[in-house]
């Protein structure tokens, strides 16, 4: 009766492996664009499943001891029963390797895909600052001519605000093209 059980348990933690299999080819081909709703449902998938098989391994890890506690009484198991009790706390025994090995795969699997939506915001925080540079030098032109000085001599100058203008827009397209060769945009 011991081994039905035990026999049992290994199936379900076949379905367990089954499960986080699903989980893990889902958090590797998940895009890199992926957002919100998607993200929070695999997450969900992850914890939900994870916390079915720590629940599982607390429920079948007493079976050792019971196991244990069997094998060490010779009044209870006689000696041509041994090998068979043997054999039942091999079942346990792989039970309960297999249910850390699935706890474990399900551990990786939440980090790479925290590691991947992290991944994800760095690259829009690095398109945001670059973008954020491209506006701060016009930005910065502008609010210094706009600061509505007396003696500005280059407001005198006839060619002050192409000067101006054109200092906008060189600075701008030569922080773009930087931001393009490094990728960030």
């Amino acid at each position: 009766m011991l081994d039905e059980i035990v026999d049992g348990y290994l199936d379900v933690i076949e379905l367990f492996e089954d499960l986080s299999d699903d989980i893990e080819d889902a958090v590797a081909v998940e895009e890199a664009g992926a957002e919100g709703q998607a993200t929070r449902l695999l997450a969900q998938r992850i914890f939900r499943l994870r916390q079915q098989v720590v629940r599982f391994r607390r429920l079948a890890s007493p079976l050792r001891e019971v196991m244990d506690l069997l094998l060490e009484t010779p009044t209870i198991v006689t000696q041509p029963l041994v090998p068979y009790f043997r054999d039942v706390m091999d079942h346990v025994i792989r039970t309960m390797e297999l249910t850390d090995n699935v706890r474990d795969l399900l551990t990786s699997a939440r980090e790479l895909q925290l590691a991947q939506v992290s991944n994800r915001t760095n690259v829009v925080m690095k398109q945001l600052t670059a973008w954020a540079a491209i506006i701060l030098v016009p930005t910065l032109v502008a609010g210094i001519y706009g600061m509505n000085f007396r003696h500005m001599p280059e407001l005198d100058w006839v060619y002050g605000y192409p000067l101006a203008i054109g200092t906008m827009l060189v600075a701008a397209y030569l922080l773009y093209r930087s931001f393009r060769k490094r990728e960030w945009l």
